[in-house]
């Protein structure tokens, strides 16, 4: 898994990529790249 923090004023914006197969039962046929972005304000770090 990737990931990467930024800040901008008032947000902490962290990226994650994972690589996910495409079919489970055959590893040898590929995988794709999934991307996600968590935005969190300011003293929002502990909530869900």
């Amino acid at each position: 898994m990737l990931t990467s923090t930024e800040s901008l004023p008032g947000l902490t914006l962290t990226s994650l990529t994972v690589e996910a197969p495409l079919d489970h039962a055959h590893p040898d046929a590929g995988s794709i790249d999934v991307f996600a972005r968590v935005v969190t304000g300011e003293g929002g770090e502990g909530k869900p």
